[in-house]
């Protein structure tokens, strides 16, 4: 079984869930670094909000460790789909080529 580790922001942008990220990746092999932290279960949808390059993957780690890994951040909304408990959250975009539009977490 996992172990259970406590997060601690660090260097990462806060996010609000179901808001809009005004963000974009540009460059190749750009990070962008965000956390959101859950006071209850929910279902997450992460949105690409538009036509967004396969290059860009997302990873999202949690206190049980990582739990999607870089996966494409693509328009097939349902692979995107996450039950998540009370906890806080990390996540990250890696960009490899192309321009992305804007994000979002619903």
């Amino acid at each position: 079984m996992g172990s259970i580790h406590t997060l601690t922001p660090s260097g990462q942008s806060p996010i609000s869930v179901g808001a809009v990220i005004p963000d974009s990746i540009s460059a190749d092999k750009e990070l962008k670094e965000y956390y959101f932290t859950l006071s209850q279960n929910k279902t997450l949808l992460l949105d690409a909000q538009g036509n967004t390059s396969s290059s860009v993957n997302w990873t999202l780690v949690g206190p049980s460790g990582q739990l999607v890994s870089n996966r494409q951040l693509v328009n097939d909304t349902g692979q995107n789909v996450l039950q998540l408990g009370p906890a806080t959250y990390f996540l990250t975009l890696s960009h490899s080529i192309g321009v992305v539009t804007p994000f979002s977490s619903n």
